[in-house]
């Protein structure tokens, strides 16, 4: 590996700088000069480790051959921790990792991720269970610094009304987690990597790998957009693909394939509103949990992770797995109308878990849940982590290369470093509304407009139409700011991983050809009309899937 250098930062030009549109993006790639690190992925490993290359002054690229959180880290959990506490000392160092993590994305990410609280029933049968949670709660709470996360027990009457088991309910652990927006996460961390100096670029695919006799990795690239095919060069690579991370600049998986295991999640979304705290049950029959959480359109259900054979391109809950979750909703929550009269979505996350390194180690929760890097070739590889962990995990990568290549200066960590749309106050809060008033805008549009994009929403009052209404449920300024500052380039970028219409029991239709109008306009020849039918299939497709069986 070549000794990484820092990049310079003399030029006047600021979009030479910090290319906002697509082709200087390019244009800056094609210009020949080694990079210091290009990340492969644009899930939250890969903007992340983009960030912190970028915020630590190195020359960095990332290219995601999609769109950004197209996979896994947009259908994770919306739990920011999304275990249960546990006492035994390998899971509880692996899970100190996520506590530190998370607890900073509270901070860094304040519009994004949201204290929830989050209640474990106890049953009279499960005595030695309770002891069990007890002591590890206790452990978890010395732990964690900030005081909402704490737990506290509930009595029987101040429990929902299970009725799962056939012992009567002891009462419950009451403990603090937090819920949060994955998908925005990501966007806000490529933003912020642009914004330190990264050249990020969606629908990009690496083709080749090649390490040069000097150390440096010559790389393939196809822009999806054109068509066209390019080449750039860096010091390392790292390949943050998630579970296509053994494929990458392959006709066929890689030796890494051994080392990488696959988990999928289900989860179910009701148009039923959930006002008290998440519960965490357990799936009857299994050692599994699963989850009911509120969400901004309506109740959340999702299970813990299950293992699968292998990678899956676009997975989707089957018939029996949503059969399943109902049937438990049924028996453990009769009252909750969380049935198929009130399913309107669906989705299910696949993520790659780490195997031991050796033969003779055990495998148990705790190895799967730990990420590992893996250097070969000039490419440092990840597999597994988790989300909340995201900022330990990639510095812990970096520390690698900077002891690989020789660096000569440490690497600086993003601990407390806010995201772009972070740290709105009420004065921000209340001038936007203001300014909102006069258009007629329903408040709660307003409300989920602040909770996507936090002080970033400020720049809607900047454009005089940006408070208009597309459909029923977003601005135009959402939708502008997203094309031009986000990257969106399809109907799909913006329905499901900028504005959140997808979610939506209606999915965001009422808003349709008002959207397809406006990436006409922005991006001529964009395509818009047959996107529209595209996305038109996929929520018929959902909704046949959210269907009762015959």
């Amino acid at each position: 590996m070549t000794p990484i250098r820092y990049q310079d930062s003399t030029v006047d030009d600021f979009e030479a700088i910090f290319p906002r549109r697509r082709e200087n993006i390019i244009r800056a790639l094609d210009r020949g000069q080694t990079l210091d690190v290009l990340v492969i992925g644009g899930g939250v490993h890969g903007a992340v480790c983009a960030h912190l290359a970028a915020f630590n002054g190195l020359r960095v690229a990332l290219l995601e051959r999609a769109d950004y959180a197209g996979g896994a880290s947009s259908h994770s959990s919306k739990i920011v921790y999304g275990g249960v506490p546990t006492t035994k000392l390998s899971d509880v160092l692996t899970g100190l990792v996520s506590l530190r993590g998370g607890e900073d994305l509270f901070d860094v990410a304040d519009h994004l991720a949201i204290p929830q609280s989050f209640l474990v029933p106890v049953w009279g049968a499960e005595r030695w269970r309770g002891i069990k949670l007890r002591a590890g709660l206790w452990l978890r709470q010395h732990l964690l610094k900030d005081k909402r996360l704490h737990h506290r027990w509930r009595s029987r009457a101040e429990c929902p009304d299970l009725r799962s088991r056939s012992t009567p309910l002891c009462g419950g652990f009451e403990f603090g987690d937090g819920m949060f927006n994955d998908t925005r996460l990501v966007i806000e961390r490529i933003l912020a990597a642009r914004q330190e100096g990264a050249l990020c670029l969606n629908y990009a695919e690496v083709v080749s790998l090649n390490q040069h006799f000097d150390g440096c990795v010559n790389v393939g690239w196809r822009d999806h957009h054109s068509g066209a095919s390019h080449e750039l060069r860096a010091g390392v690579v790292i390949n943050c693909a998630g579970q296509w991370v053994p494929n990458v600049g392959r006709l066929t998986a890689g030796p890494l394939a051994s080392r990488v295991a696959f988990a999928r999640s289900s989860h179910l979304l009701f148009d039923k509103p959930w006002t008290g705290p998440a519960l965490c049950l357990p799936l009857a029959g299994t050692s599994r949990v699963y989850f009911v959480c509120p969400h901004f359109a309506g109740t959340l259900v999702g299970t813990a992770e299950s293992l699968i054979e292998g990678a899956i391109a676009d997975p989707q809950p089957t018939p029996a797995e949503i059969e399943e979750i109902l049937e438990h909703l049924k028996r453990d929550l009769p009252e909750a109308g969380l049935d198929h009269t009130s399913l309107h979505y669906c989705f299910c996350g696949i993520r790659t878990l780490a195997l031991p390194q050796s033969p003779r180690q055990k495998i148990s929760p705790s190895v799967f849940r730990r990420a590992q890097w893996h250097f070969s070739g000039g490419v440092l590889s990840l597999v597994g982590g988790e989300f909340a962990a995201a900022t330990v995990t990639a510095y812990a990568g970096f520390q690698e290369i900077a002891r690989l290549s020789k660096l000569d200066r440490e690497i600086v960590p993003l601990d407390g470093r806010k995201l772009p749309g972070a740290g709105i106050s009420q004065t921000e809060r209340d001038e936007f509304m203001d300014a909102a008033r006069p258009k007629g805008v329903p408040e709660l549009v307003l409300q989920c407009a602040l909770q996507r994009l936090g002080r970033r929403a400020l720049k809607i009052a900047e454009d005089e139409r940006g408070f208009e209404l597309v459909g029923q449920a977003v601005l135009r300024g959402e939708v502008l700011l997203a094309l031009r500052d986000e990257q969106a380039m399809t109907i799909e970028d913006l329905m499901c991983r900028r504005l959140d219409l997808e979610y939506l029991p209606g999915h965001g239709l009422d808003a349709l050809e008002q959207i397809a109008a406006i990436i006409e306009a922005d991006i001529p020849g964009a395509g818009a009309e047959k996107e529209q039918r595209a996305y038109c299939a996929r929520v018929e497709a959902m909704k046949r899937l959210c269907a009762p069986t015959a």
